[in-house]
């Protein structure tokens, strides 16, 4: 088995960027007034509180086809239990349609929501109130959270269910944990179920002592990728990565951290076909930090970044945004002793672009968070300083990120480029990606692309006028840093569009009328350097 250990921050891209104000005398721009978009996060849009006298947290939210949103949640003021199931159904402005409990006469908690596709939703969490020992609990709801059927999965011992999802097949796949089965103390439980909950087949992953499942995702070659945690291998724990294929045979399982804890809460595939990994560390910092973690489609570490909110932070939920960023939901805290909603959004590389805490006064924490269709993000949690008791489920919507206002010479700055635009007639947001792959056709014969980088710019804004960009490059990279060039895909060949070049600073300058792949490059056949002669020379 790969092991990963803390923390190897090295530099995956070769091409950098800086904060560069596009403004200087070599560039040629105007001396009017810039307008900077510093990346204010986005505003809070509605929140809203559910629950009775008692307490109630959520673990899961999603959108749902109508704008709306599915809420799983746990309830100890409601039902026929100590704890109970508690699913509720907002409107696209959080108002309540309909609320359903679920479960019996014991301990039962609700872990993972999603809407299937004849319009109901499945539920997984664990149900203490029937069989032998704490199970495994599916429940499938049809579109009003009237129950069609419901199923308990596991042995003798205690198992688990923390994530469920709808595979292509119109079955279902759960992960959690299991002490029943398995070559450990506890291990990861995988089961693989039909439309009806039957059955088809359930595996358990780890070794001698302790793991755990928290999230599992059906991959596009029809298998699935499993995260959680594992101290099988590090006493304090790490993260625990499974590849299977379609039937759960292991493909490949790699462990992510360092010498403290490290657990994982969070996975999913991303558009490149690697994983994106989100939980929490100890490795980094005593206090306890949000661990991010990219890898490609066989599990080995392109990047990893701990996110550090100033005190202790977790991170429950990731999931890649429509920029090919991503955004993290966990808990901080850093404004408040007590703890906040924390909610960070990256990009590509994982370097924060914007990160917002959202709750009162008590204890406030975001366990879920999915993009919505408006591009802003809902998240789900708990909170203290809000609702009827010392504790109730915590739904908030917030608005999508604006990074481009309007207005002249508005300039952008983004972790990987600096961006200018002389006139924005309406905001949007600015972002941008870099990529080995070439988006376009071959580039010219007779340059090198440096750190073989295509970087890929694009706004929502409605923008006019000629753009201007800086972007810094690795002078180790380049042998004679005066003959770079910018080149820009005008949408039928590359076309060099540098107007200069700072040796001083490592930045290239250029001027475009419209957004479209970039590269730097260098020309393949150095220029010779003028030998300075005269010289005498003997001719025969």
């Amino acid at each position: 088995m790969k092991q990963y250990k803390w923390l190897n921050k090295r530099l995956i891209s070769g091409v950098l960027v800086s904060a560069i104000l596009a403004v200087t005398a070599t560039v040629g721009l105007s001396t009017s007034p810039i307008v900077v978009a510093s990346n204010p996060p986005p505003n809070t849009e509605w929140e809203k509180t559910y629950g009775g006298s008692d307490f109630e947290f959520a673990d899961s939210v999603r959108q749902t086809a109508d704008g709306g949103y599915i809420i799983a949640a746990t309830t100890l003021s409601y039902g026929a239990g100590a704890y109970d199931l508690y699913v509720i159904k907002a409107d696209a402005l959080g108002n309540t349609e309909w609320e359903k409990t679920y479960g019996g006469s014991g301990y039962d908690y609700a872990r993972s929501v999603e809407q299937t596709t004849d319009g109901g939703y499945i539920i997984a969490g664990s149900t203490n109130s029937y069989g032998v020992s704490t199970d495994a609990y599916l429940v499938k709801a049809d579109a009003l959270g009237n129950t069609e059927w419901e199923k308990t999965y596991g042995g003798s011992s205690y198992d688990y269910a923390y994530s469920v999802k709808q595979t292509a097949d119109g079955g279902y796949i759960i992960a959690g944990d299991t002490g029943s089965y398995g070559a450990g103390l506890s291990d990861v439980y995988l089961v693989k179920t039909d439309a009806l909950g039957n059955i088809e087949w359930e595996k358990t992953y780890g070794d001698s002592v302790y793991e755990h499942g928290r999230s599992v995702q059906q991959t596009t070659d029809g298998g699935y990728i499993i995260a959680g945690d594992t101290n099988s291998y590090d006493v304090y724990g790490d993260v625990y990565l499974v590849k299977t294929d379609a039937s759960g045979n292991i493909e490949w399982e790699n462990t992510y951290g360092g010498s403290g804890y490290d657990y994982a809460r969070s996975v999913e595939q991303t558009t490149d076909g690697g994983y994106i990994i989100a939980g929490d560390s100890g490795s980094y910092d005593v206090n306890g930090d949000i661990y991010l973690i990219k890898t490609d489609a066989l599990g080995n570490i392109e990047w990893e970044q701990p996110i550090d909110g100033g005190t202790w932070d977790d991170g429950f939920s990731v999931q890649q945004t429509t920029d090919g960023g991503y955004i993290v939901a966990g808990d901080t805290g850093c404004n408040d002793v007590n703890g906040d909603a924390y909610l960070v959004k990256t990009d590509a590389s994982g370097n924060i672009e914007w990160e917002k805490t959202i709750g009162g006064s008590d204890y406030d924490c975001a366990r879920s968070v999915q993009q919505t269709t408006d591009g802003g993000y809902i998240i789900a949690g708990d909170s203290a300083s809000y609702g009827a008791a010392e504790g109730d489920v915590y739904l908030a919507k917030v608005s999508p990120w604006i990074n481009t206002p309007a207005g002249s010479d508005v300039t952008v700055s983004l972790e990987s480029a600096d961006v200018t635009f002389q006139d924005v007639l309406e905001s949007g947001t600015t972002t941008m990606t870099t990529s080995t792959e070439n988006p376009a056709e071959p580039t010219p014969s007779d340059f090198y692309v440096i750190g073989e980088n295509f970087i890929e710019i694009t706004t929502t804004a409605d923008y006019s006028g000629l753009i201007t960009l800086g972007i810094e490059y690795d002078e180790s990279q380049v042998e004679n840093e005066e003959s770079l060039r910018l080149f820009h895909w005008n949408g039928s060949e590359w076309e060099d569009v540098t107007t200069s070049v700072d040796t001083v600073e490592n930045i290239v300058y250029g001027e475009v009328d419209s957004l479209s792949p970039f590269f730097i490059g260098e020309p393949a056949v150095l220029p010779v350097a003028d030998a300075g002669g005269p010289y005498l020379v003997q001719v025969d």
